[in-house]
């Protein structure tokens, strides 16, 4: 709701998956699922796919640190 009585916003969604090290090609496309799926969710509730970017970062950018 917040989405659809903002119209001017614009939205990044950003897929992440750091899977293991020699699978990069397979952390990406578990990121691009990710957002994409996100994505066709909030269009299907009324938001504007224009207003949406999906990206998948993989490994490389990953959300959280592990120590």
């Amino acid at each position: 709701e917040v989405l659809k009585n903002n119209p001017s916003w614009l939205i990044e969604i950003q897929g992440h998956a750091d899977i293991l090290e020699k699978a990069s090609l397979y952390a990406i496309a578990v990121g691009e699922r990710r957002s994409h799926s996100t994505k066709m969710y909030l269009v299907s509730q009324g938001v504007s796919a224009k207003r949406i970017h999906a990206i998948s970062y993989g490994k490389e950018r990953p959300l959280c640190f592990r120590i």
